[in-house]
């Protein structure tokens, strides 16, 4: 519309009083002197002053623009010292230094404090705020670098976004991990100037300027489809969020409908414009409606079944290279980018343009609303992005990017903090606001939730008790309406009556079912008080005023700048180095304590406070008697308080974002996304979050926690206050109330329960009160318990426990109850040291059996040897394939078992023919052998098991005379060929004679000289296997000695 139109309406002339006809020519001077001077430097349009300021404003605004044009050296020392009239200190303040840098003959330079932020040593991108919102301000999150990005596009659920390039190429990147994940060819090399998600099909459409259009499925990296979509260049994609519907507009001045439902056909062609067709969005408030931006310097409106324009909107004055759509419904705003260098907010419902905004020095590229925040960006061909206030239409803050060019797009989603912005050098994210919700919630469950100036309200009602942890409650939701400023947090009152919307630097009191107002007041902090219609309000820096029934009725005088209050029986306030305790009542200092909390939580019985700071949790015990004592008796604390009032309980070493207190247990989330819960100096786990989750409040009639996202989805967690009651109880060593609240617990908490009274040293009372059979068990072990171990093992019949009541009984000598337990767990080593140590033979006999059919190998060996079970023995070895172990074993325990063992192991050697061929017989080869001895050779048939060891029959011992008269062969004499001669075979034991009654003497056999049968010669062979031909040749030579 022509900017005439936004003039004054002329009304009828009346006679006005001399002091009013004198401002009336100031303002006349003032605004001509403002349409003169050169105002685009000030980040304000010439044409716009007379709309940007209501008729209240301007004595505040006309007359200091006038001294500060005139008299600007004398001005600037005295403009700090005017009052603030909606927002003029800051003009002021912004066009002070801005004329000064003027009138010297200086360039323009940022008119306030510069940040600084810096990502991987690229050089820094600067963020200037001239009133700087609480929660709006925007850092660097990270750059990634590429060639000229032309459009960026965010995924509506998922963490990833897309970045079109100049090269022809698509690129997919995850915020979060801050990673490129997938590139895209489309195998042209020509400019890719546009890309959109389409959520429903996981894929991204992108325009080309080989005017085809391409989609690809961005998990699978499928090309999809590929058709021509224009005749010239495409610049601009727009996707519809309930329809299968694109539409595409390009150089070649037309629109283009395509359904993607029926293989991507044309639906409609648009024609209206008449230059290059620039931009093109649907109205998120009128799905059937978008519009159109062109080079043609209009904004035409379309109906998406009528293929000619509803209206148009004129007023640029050079083509218009974006449009956006307002993305909530309140109110009917479009935006709109252009070559003109101006950004321009409509209203499509009167066709009038509400507002010019022309801070940029270049073309503007791209404008975005904030989904969330009453922000508008804009992004232009300059060295700056603009964030502009929907309620006030100043300029919030700007961000430079001259380290990455040109600018060209911008895009963001809701419930997100990141905003991705497109440049000559690659694309860049910030975060922008903050990542917690606005809500609240009462006692009886009502949770308003603010968007922007938007209040939901949702009512949390009888949830179900086989409801999961973290399952998202289906909740009745209720648009209550808005309210007049954007709320950056809300707070409910004690009674649930009133509510409390802060704003940037105000605060408005309205009923919480109504949202009526009841009080309004400039403030930097506001808190509740502890009684009905109390509240405490930080008017300045240095000044919290008392208000008692929405009356003021005190004021407090603060020693240092402070910067927020917090609520609680004692009035908190936070300075730069430290936080001062005010009683409510009489205003005098309680404590000074030198931390700054991020937060501040009491219990419900204001004996406890938690000071979350940075790094960790303070946990203050306050003694509230001992204090309401001392006040009762004097008027003055001191400069530092008392100190007394405050004791130390705890510290949590742990990072701590959100923290609450259910009666004396404090739950909070730590930065790891777990979800915890202190009492008693124990800390529990309650559930690990699956997404970023805020606490929200505790409900004792449904027994659960809740919890809020950004989506607005609530999640509950269980936590009986009847079990928190009682582990305070156990805190407090008040056992009878403990024992009158078990009952009153529900079962499946109970073992819960007896772990924390088991981790208070309590173990009785925990055996008492747990229904867990293993951790009945484990008590019972604990406590020596073995009648109750031994029940608890008998049901549950796990080696485990009987093992561990085998100890236990043979610790206290029951050991007919040890040798059940450990033969009941299989514990063979511990039955034959038992049965060794009672020399029972007979039972140690029998173990061997068992170990050998339960493949206890080594078990069996010991027991069949200490029951002189030889022969069982060396089976044992052959079968683990010890043949030379074997052999040993029998010459020294069992001789007539010589003659098959030494033939088996000469088999086991037959591959390896000199060792086979060195080993002999004794049976066979007597002349190798000629200095033996006789054995009885009945001394291999076993003892008798029913008589102890130290009663078994003994082998004889050799006598002096043949230890004096034998040699050692050695390995020479082992080599040496055989005497020739017929081969002396061993001689037949001789038989008695006929008839004779006296029985024939035992077959005799030879042995080693000094060598007895209860020692064999090579005890070390017995757990090995030989490792090859020179072993088994050394054992040979051992044995032919």
């Amino acid at each position: 519309m022509p900017e005439s139109s936004f003039l004054p309406v002329h009304r009828e002339r009346v006679p006005l009083p001399k002091r009013v006809a004198s401002r009336f020519c100031i303002y006349f001077l003032s605004f001509n002197l403002l349409r003169a001077c050169p105002l685009k430097q000030h980040g304000l349009h010439a044409s716009t002053h007379a709309r940007a300021f209501p008729s209240a404003e301007v004595h505040a605004i006309a007359f200091p623009l006038v001294c500060l044009h005139l008299f600007p050296a004398t001005f600037a020392s005295t403009a700090a010292t005017l009052g603030r009239v909606t927002g003029a200190a800051v003009l002021v303040k912004e066009t002070t230094r801005s004329a000064e840098n003027s009138w010297q003959g200086k360039n323009r330079t940022p008119f306030v404090h510069t940040h600084t932020h810096t990502h991987s040593g690229r050089s820094s991108s600067q963020c200037r705020s001239a009133k700087m919102s609480v929660g709006t301000a925007a850092t660097v999150e990270f750059t990634a670098s590429s060639q000229r990005v032309k459009m960026v596009d965010m995924h509506p659920k998922d963490s990833i976004f897309i970045s079109a390039l100049y090269s022809g190429i698509v690129n997919l990147y995850n915020y979060q991990t801050q990673a490129l994940v997938r590139s895209f060819d489309t195998g042209t090399g020509l400019p890719v100037r546009c890309a959109r998600f389409i959520p429903r099909l996981q894929s991204f459409v992108c325009g080309c300027d080989d005017m085809n259009l391409r989609v690809f499925n961005y998990n699978t990296m499928e090309r999809t489809k590929i058709f021509q979509a224009h005749d010239d260049y495409i610049r601009c994609v727009a996707v519809h969020e309930q329809l299968p519907l694109v539409l595409t507009c390009a150089d070649d001045m037309t629109i283009r409908q395509w359904d993607w439902s029926k293989g991507w056909t044309l639906q409609m062609t648009y024609e209206g414009h008449q230059h290059f067709c620039m931009a093109v969005a649907f109205n998120p408030k009128d799905s059937s409606t978008f519009a159109s931006a062109s080079m043609d310097c209009t904004i035409k409106v379309w109906r998406i079944n009528i293929p000619t324009p509803n209206y148009q909107l004129e007023g640029h004055e050079d083509g218009v290279n974006c449009v956006e759509f307002y993305p909530r419904c309140d109110k009917p705003y479009l935006l709109s980018g252009s070559d003109d260098r101006s950004v321009r907010l409509w209203d499509y419902q009167t066709k009038a343009c509400l507002q010019v905004f022309s801070f940029h020095d270049d073309n503007v590229a791209s404008v975005l609303f904030h989904p969330d925040l009453p922000v508008i960006y804009s992004i232009s061909e300059s060295d700056s992005i603009a964030a502009f206030s929907t309620e006030t239409f100043r300029l919030l803050y700007s961000c430079n990017h001259s380290d990455m060019g040109r600018g060209w797009s911008l895009t963001t989603k809701p419930h997100s903090n990141m905003l991705i912005a497109g440049f000559d050098n690659g694309v860049r994210a910030y975060k922008v606001g903050v990542d917690k919700p606005v809500f609240s919630m009462d006692a009886n469950g009502r949770v308003l939730v603010a968007t922007g100036n938007e209040i939901t309200r949702m009512d949390i009602k009888a949830v179900g008790l086989d409801t999961p942890d973290g399952e998202v409650l289906n909740v009745a939701t209720k648009d209550m309406g808005t309210v007049e400023t954007t709320a950056h947090s809300i707070f409910h009152a004690g009674n649930g009556q009133f509510i409390c919307v802060l704003g940037d630097d105000n605060y408005t009191i309205i009923s919480s079912l109504s949202l009526r107002p009841k009080s309004y007041g400039q403030c930097l902090s506001f808190v509740w008080g502890p009684e009905n219609g109390a509240y405490a309000v930080l008017e300045s820096s240095t000044t919290v005023r008392i208000y008692k029934g929405f009356k003021a009725r005190a004021a407090l005088l603060l020693p240092e700048v402070a910067n927020k209050l917090f609520s609680g029986p004692l009035l908190g306030v936070r300075t730069s180095s430290s936080i001062l305790f005010y009683d409510w009542g009489t205003l005098a200092l309680i404590r000074q304590i030198d931390e700054t909390p991020t937060a501040l939580e009491w219990n419900s019985t204001a004996e406890l406070v938690a000071l979350v700071t940075s790094s960790s949790v303070f946990l203050l015990k306050f003694n509230g008697d001992a204090v309401a004592n001392y006040l009762e008796q004097n008027t003055t604390t001191g400069d530092d308080g008392l100190d007394f009032s405050f004791d130390l309980v705890e510290e949590l070493d742990e990072k701590v974002r959100d923290v609450l207190w259910v009666g004396d247990c404090l739950v909070y989330i730590n930065q790891v996304h777990r979800l915890n819960y202190y009492i008693g100096g124990e800390v529990n786990n309650i559930a690990v979050l699956n997404r970023n989750q805020y606490l929200l409040g505790y409900l004792p009639k449904e027994n659960r926690l809740f919890c809020i996202d950004k989506e607005k989805h609530i999640a509950s967690y269980l936590l009986q206050v009847n079990a928190i009651e009682y582990m305070a109880a156990i805190v407090r060593e008040d056992f009878e109330a403990a024992n009158a609240l078990l009952p009153t617990i529900d079962v499946s908490l109970r073992d819960k329960l007896s772990r924390f009274v088991e981790s208070r040293g309590l173990l009785q009372m925990a055996l008492k009160i747990a229904t867990d059979e293993e951790h009945r068990f484990s008590l019972a072990v604990q406590l020596k318990q073995l009648s109750l171990a031994h029940e608890i093992a008998s049901s549950t019949n796990l080696a485990s426990h009987w093992k561990q009541v085998g100890d236990i009984a043979l610790e206290q000598g029951y050991f007919d109850m040890s040798i059940e337990s450990l033969e009941k767990c299989n514990d063979w080593n511990g039955l034959l040291l038992i049965y060794t140590s009672l020399n029972d033979m007979a039972s140690i006999s029998q173990l061997g059996d068992s170990c050998l059919q339960s493949g206890q190998a080594n078990v069996a060996f010991t027991c069949y040897h200490l029951t002189q079970r030889h022969a069982e023995c060396v089976q044992l070895l052959q079968k683990a394939g010890k043949m030379g172990d074997a052999a040993f074993y029998a010459r020294t325990y069992c001789p007539d078992l010589i003659e098959d063992a030494v033939a088996k192991w000469k088999i086991s050697v037959a591959s390896i023919p000199r060792v086979s061929q060195a080993l002999a017989n004794p049976a066979a080869y007597p002349n190798l052998f000629p200095k033996l001895r006789t054995i009885d050779l009945s001394s291999s048939k076993g003892p008798n098991p029913n008589v102890p060891l130290n009663a078994q029959p003994q082998p004889p011992e050799p006598s002096a005379s043949f230890h004096a008269s034998s040699t050692v062969p050695t390995a020479a004499d082992f080599f040496q060929p055989a005497a020739e001669g017929p081969e002396q075979p061993i001689h037949a034991p001789a038989e008695a004679s006929e008839g004779s009654a006296v029985p024939s003497p035992p077959p005799k056999i030879q042995t080693i000289a000094g060598v007895s049968p209860e020692a064999p010669s090579f005890t070390d062979s017995l757990d090995r296997e030989p490792s090859g031909a020179q072993e088994l040749a050394d054992e040979e030579v051992a044995w032919g000695a």
